[in-house]
């Protein structure tokens, strides 16, 4: 039974991304094949794992990465490695950010709206004038976070969210997270 078992799954092809590019690899046996899919002029591409190094619409996945005002909508950049990048402006509607380090990044101004930050990592983040309408922060890190004008969802959007020292949209500051 395994022989059997082993023999077809010799004959498909295994798919990596790197760097923004799908690219099939044959494992052994069966015809020889190269696919290859390149996401960087792809606007909204879904990403299996936002690896390191992976391109998407223009911008490079990777912590400290600059893509202020790049339109990421749709994008899948779960846990997403940005930590301390600088995506202000840019278009987050409708991303899955679900598990995603996002601490110290720079999301001034940003449409998250609709965006998926469940159990996302904002520590230290600047979210001054961002859109979260609808967006989902259930679970999610904000501590330290700056949320200075920024549109809020209401309701279990924010359930379970982590406040300490964080700066709220009034400019009040909530220590309720605090231990």
């Amino acid at each position: 039974m395994l022989g059997s078992m082993s023999r077809r799954l010799v004959r498909k092809p295994l798919f990596l991304g790197i760097a923004g590019v799908l690219i099939g690899i044959p494992i052994a046996g069966g015809a020889a094949m190269l696919v290859s899919e390149d996401f960087r002029d792809q606007v909204g591409a879904q990403v299996a794992s936002a690896l390191p190094g992976t391109v998407v619409g223009d911008c490079e996945i990777k912590p400290g990465t600059q893509c202020s005002n790049v339109n990421l909508s749709g994008a899948n950049l779960f846990n997403a490695r940005l930590s301390g990048a600088n995506l202000s402006g840019a278009n987050l509607t409708n991303v899955n950010l679900r598990r995603a380090d996002l601490t110290r990044a720079n999301l001034s101004k940003a449409d998250l709206s609709r965006a998926d930050l469940y159990r996302a990592d904002l520590s230290w983040a600047d979210l001054t004038g961002a859109t979260l309408r609808a967006a989902s922060l259930r679970a999610a890190q904000l501590n330290g976070a700056n949320l200075t004008g920024a549109t809020l969802p209401g309701g279990d959007f924010l359930r379970d969210a982590d406040f300490c020292n964080t700066t709220m949209p009034d400019g009040s500051v909530d220590n309720s997270g605090c231990q």
